[in-house]
């Protein structure tokens, strides 16, 4: 350990916490540009990998390439899916998906451009890479070949100008999630339930995916891409009751009007017959018989799937299951909370207790909404960015008649971008275009109609777009003798 960095371990004695807890500022960790983004989960097992934005990824390092300021990416938590990766007894996680075919290439690029001056790497810990915490192999790995220069828990970096600096903090934001909060991460077997989730569940359910219909939008394989958790079980009956809707019209209602038709002209047919006159059918009355079944169709048909929706509500009211909506909401304000504290000085982040500037802009990631807003503190603006994710995930649709939501795979490669301009430090969210392409059954095309957002056109594909930013001035430095509290001091 130097100067609270990490560093590959030589005559000192392993420790069982191998990162500190905050990469702190230094020279490389001072102005320029800081571009940030989180939960890549790289890596996993045949089956299981959820990273395909190689080229994407490689697109955006040409183009900080071509930056004239110093640049420093943060990969602030999750740049691994060691969760899904297996490997033999004393085997090295990050070997094998960094060596691994599908991503040499990646990292191979990502070497080069750490190796330009004035170009730096910083990887946080999350909670799905949290053996890096512990594992002192891992990061010493990372570090010699070339792929990060720094590993820690946290990150801060320090934006100056002639009036005053502002502080940018960073950590993954998991330990403000209870299901994901890392009680120590030197411990290897003390790990939190969401870990479990994953290993336990996830990674037995994801594989059965595989045998998915052509129809299916989402697949088994998708439930760890599903944000927040606790949408799983609306994901899991909008499969069923769209999937249900399907077969029983296919295989019960379609059947059905064949047979009732075909009785019905059998039926008209022997009473003619048996006048000794060949049966005559006008185009009104075929469209009269065909029009009722329809009609007996559609009601049979809606009254299956209110029973389904019936129950599947029933059930969600017993166990206290919130509507989508409302998950969401709830989730976002957990989070918009603490954020809003520790740009207040109200709480420290969970990483950085012994620190005492104030933080004008707060980075996390972990749930994958990525989202920034700004927030006014006394005189002070500040801001706080969830960084998203660059892994497939799962959005939902609105929906007419109050069906359950339909949900499809989104690429949303989104990522911070921070650099001092002469109006203030500027903070903005970009993303990167991924189009990807779904097929809906024909039940979701109609519960969706006209909701359906329109898909990036291909031509748009890795073009870089954004979603929205911020402008935040320079605070006037207080006098000395009225300093506040969390007072924009650097050690």
């Amino acid at each position: 350990m130097d100067n609270g960095t990490y560093r590959a371990p030589g005559i000192d004695a392993p420790h069982i916490v191998a990162l500190p807890a905050v990469v702190e500022t230094n020279a490389e960790g001072r102005g320029g540009v800081l571009v940030v983004l989180s939960d890549l989960h790289i890596g996993g097992d045949p089956g299981q990998e959820d990273f395909f934005c190689h080229a994407e990824l490689i697109a955006l390092l040409d183009d900080l390439d071509r930056e004239p300021e110093p640049v420093t990416i943060l990969i602030n938590g999750d740049f691994f899916e060691f969760l899904q990766v297996t490997l033999p007894p004393g085997g090295n996680r990050a070997r094998v998906v960094v060596e691994h075919p599908d991503h040499a290439a990646l990292f191979a690029r990502l070497r080069e451009w750490n190796a330009r001056p004035g170009h730096r790497t910083v990887y946080t810990v999350g909670n799905h890479d949290s053996e890096t915490a512990w594992n002192v192999a891992i990061g010493t790995y990372l570090i010699e070949q070339g792929i990060v220069h720094d590993v820690a828990l946290g990150y801060e970096h320090c934006f100056a100008s002639d009036g005053g600096e502002l502080t940018v903090y960073a950590e993954h934001g998991n330990e403000e999630d209870s299901q994901n909060a890392i009680v120590d991460y030197g411990h290897p077997l003390i790990v939190p339930v969401g870990t479990h989730v994953v290993t336990q569940l996830v990674n037995r359910i994801e594989p059965l995916g595989r045998f998915a219909g052509p129809d299916d939008a989402t697949t088994l394989s998708d439930i760890d891409n599903i944000y927040p958790l606790e949408m799983v079980p609306w994901w899991l009956f909008s499969n069923y009751f769209y999937r249900q809707a399907r077969r029983f019209t296919r295989y019960i209602l379609a059947p059905a009007i064949v047979i009732l038709l075909a009785l019905r002209f059998l039926n008209d047919a022997i009473i003619h017959l048996s006048q000794g006159r060949l049966p005559e059918f006008s185009v009104g009355r075929l469209g009269q018989i065909f029009g009722f079944l329809l009609l007996d169709v559609v009601v049979v048909l809606g009254l299956v799937l209110l029973m389904l929706r019936h129950d599947f509500m029933r059930w969600r009211r017993r166990s206290g299951l919130l509507e989508p909506l409302q998950i969401v909401a709830e989730g976002e304000e957990h989070y918009h909370a603490s954020c809003r504290a520790f740009l207040a000085g109200e709480r420290q982040p969970a990483h950085r207790q012994d620190r005492v500037a104030a933080v004008d802009v707060f980075l996390y990631g972990h749930n994958h909404i990525a989202e920034l807003e700004e927030y006014v503190v006394g005189e002070r603006h500040t801001a706080f960015v969830n960084t998203g994710t660059w892994m497939r995930k799962i959005v939902r649709l609105p929906t007419r008649l109050r069906l359950p939501p339909v949900f499809v795979p989104a690429y949303q490669l989104t990522y911070a971008v921070l650099r001092m301009t002469p109006a203030g430090l500027s903070v903005a969210l970009n993303e990167r275009v991924k189009p990807l392409p779904y097929r809906l059954g024909w039940a979701e095309r109609i519960a969706t109609f006209r909701k359906r957002p329109p898909l990036p056109a291909p031509a748009l594909a890795g073009q870089e777009a954004m979603l929205s930013s911020v402008t935040l001035p320079v605070p006037t430095p207080a006098p000395a003798e009225h300093a506040p509290l969390y007072a924009h001091t650097r050690q």
